[in-house]
This record gives structure tokens, sequence and C-alpha cells, in this order.
């Protein structure tokens, strides 16, 4: 009589694949795809921006930093949000705020309304992050590496596109506002998608969120970057530009030190300080400055009118991008 190899009673039998998670995946790849679309495809529009609402370059240099700005207190915001109550919800409430913003956006009559309106895509980064928290709940190891692979794979594209797709659509309508109706539209749509199949992350975490963080690393932002901005006129050892980025950098303080107390911090700064990631931390800080804070300058340059102003290229936006 031959014995019978039995798995270990704690061994689970391997699940199979739902039949939806190509379709479920799929889904995810066009949020990521209108992501890039929404972050890029503002750049090369602008030069028609500042001229549309009469903004000034400072100005026009808010518009891309308010909304970095609100993604960098979104991103660990929603994160922790999504472990608590579950990523797909907040994967929802994000689309539904993009859209808003986008909307705003497009539909802005006064530069205060277009600020509001980036304020609320602040979410858009946060899209990634829940995103890869869904399918890791969700897949097993190899087939979530391979969805992750296609989430980032279309954020590129998306951006890639988005420029591109925008300057084609400016140089078609020859109006700004149809023009940003376009990705609003785009934006608008990922909503009641979101409500077809995605499937919500099975596990919680316990505890709650760091509101305190939230507060001091937004107050923190937001002085830094407001006294930054009152050096316009080249007054860097003015009290207008000194008092804010010392009122910055106290809030940074106290923010590290409350983080590194908290039992649930927002960011985990000893991960970040760390030296087998603080290389990583700092390479991407470095590439932020120069992708995203180039944006504004290098489309107004690019865009000026070099008889007028005796610098820049006079391009158009499909040209810009």
């Amino acid at each position: 009589m031959t014995a019978t190899a039995t798995p270990p009673p704690d061994a689970a039998p391997a699940e199979p694949l739902p039949a939806s998670v190509t379709a479920v995946v799929g889904l995810l790849v066009l949020f990521e795809v209108t992501s890039g679309f929404l972050q890029v495809g503002l750049a090369p529009l602008l030069p028609d921006l500042a001229d549309h609402l009469g903004m000034g370059s400072a100005a026009l240099n808010w518009v891309v930093s308010v909304q970095l700005l609100a993604a960098a207190v979104c991103v660990p915001l929603f994160g922790r949000l999504g472990d608590l109550y579950g990523h797909r919800r907040m994967l929802r409430v994000a689309l539904a705020l993009i859209a808003a913003g986008t909307l705003v956006v497009a539909l802005a009559p006064d530069y205060p309304t277009l600020l509001a309106g980036r304020v609320l895509q602040g979410p858009i980064a946060a899209l990634l992050p829940l995103e890869i928290a869904l399918v890791r709940d969700r897949l097993p190891v190899a087939d979530a590496r391979r969805a992750i692979a296609r989430l980032v794979g279309a954020l590129t594209l998306g951006a890639m596109a988005g420029g591109v797709v925008m300057g084609l659509v400016d140089s078609a309508f020859g109006n700004l506002r149809l023009t940003l109706l376009v990705p609003a539209a785009l934006a608008v749509i990922c909503v009641p998608v979101s409500f077809v199949a995605v499937p919500e992350s099975r596990e919680r975490a316990g505890g709650g969120v760091d509101w305190a963080g939230v507060v001091l690393l937004g107050g923190a932002m937001v002085a830094l970057l407001g006294g930054v901005s009152g050096a316009e006129g080249g007054s860097w050892g003015s009290v207008r530009v000194l008092g804010p980025v010392a009122l910055g950098l106290v809030l940074l303080a106290v923010w590290v030190l409350v983080e590194l107390r908290a039992s649930e911090p927002l960011v985990d700064v000893r991960a970040l300080a760390a030296r087998t990631t603080a290389p990583f931390y700092c390479a991407a800080f470095l590439f932020g400055v120069f992708y995203f804070g180039s944006q504004a300058p290098n489309s107004t340059f690019y865009a000026a009118d070099p008889g007028a102003t005796g610098y820049g290229f006079g391009l158009s936006a499909l040209s810009i991008s």
C-alpha cells in the first residue's frame, strides 16, 4: 500500500485568477493614460492661458506649483485613507475631484478660480499608488508586477500623448476654452467607469489619520512657495520673501518632529532618511525640480515673440508640445 502525499493543513489551495482581471487592469490603465494626459497636456497651453487671463510669469508658475503642492499632501493622505477605508473608494473620490478640478480649469473666468481648479486636481498624483495597492491586494506577486508595469507604461503613454493631442486640438479649434474641455471630458468619463468592475481591496489597516501631519505639511509647503514667489521683482532679502520662507522652514521642522513621534505618521521620515532609500528620494527631488519646475518657464520662453521681447521662438502650442 502506497502512502498518498497530502498537503499540510495550513497550505491554502491556489486561487484561480478571476476572468475579469484583464478587464479590471484595462480600466486602471485608462485612468493612468488620463492621468498622464492631464499632467502634461496643460504645459504647451500655459502661454495662451497667461494671455487669456492676463497673468504674469510668477502667477503662471503658481498654476503649475499649486497643483504639485496639493499633490504632495494628497499622495500620503489618500494612501492612508485608502488603507483605512478601501483603495477603490478613495480612487473614486480622487477621480471625482480630478474631474471637477479639470472642469473648473476649463471654465475658469479668472485667476483665483483657475488656482482652485488646479488644487482640486491634486489627487491626480495619488491615482497610481491607489491602483498599485489594488492590484497588489488582488493579484499574485508576479501578476501584480506585470500589472504595475502596464500602469506605469500607461502613465508615460498618456503624458507623451497629452501635449501633442492638446496642441493639435488647439490648432484645430483655435479656442482655448474648447481645447481645455477635451481633457475635462476625458476626466469626467473616468468617474462612472470606476464604478463598472473595479473590485475593492480586502485588507484594512487600523488606527487613524495623522491630521496634524497633513496640516503642518500643507502649511509648510504654502509658506515656502509663497515666500519664493514673493521674489518676482528680485528682492530676495525683503521681508515678504524671508518671512514666509522662515515660517515654512519652522513648520517643516515641527512637521518632522511630529512625524518622528507619531505612532502612525503621515510620512515615514526615518524611511526617507535611511541610507538605502535616501539617494533615490534625493534623485527624485532633483528630477522634480528640473522636470516640473521648468514647464512654465520653458513654455513661456518658447512662445515668446523674439521681435517683441528679444528672446524666444514665437512657437505655437503644437510646436511647443
